[in-house]
């Protein structure tokens, strides 16, 4: 699935709501890691929560996208591309 910036821009209204079910499970100073991250957008705003987060995806741009939205927030996160088996 290619994230193209209409995904991620929806996606970006949503992540608030997908974020605050974590809300109540997260302290300053965790890490946390998400697998199948996407364009990053609930990584970016976990990572504001807990201070670093790891987002790890099989989708090529839907990493270039995560990463791009890390360097705009300044969310302290890191992203990579998983491989597909």
């Amino acid at each position: 699935m290619r994230h193209d910036s209409s995904i991620t821009a929806f996606q970006q209204k949503r992540s608030g709501e997908a974020a605050a079910f974590f809300v109540p499970f997260l302290a300053p100073r965790m890490r946390l890691l998400d697998i199948g991250c996407g364009p990053g957008t609930i990584t970016a705003a976990l990572a504001e929560i807990v201070g670093t987060a790891i987002g790890v995806d099989i989708e090529p741009h839907a990493i270039a996208a995560a990463r791009q939205l890390s360097a705009q927030s300044g969310a302290t996160t890191a992203h990579g591309q998983g491989a597909r088996h």
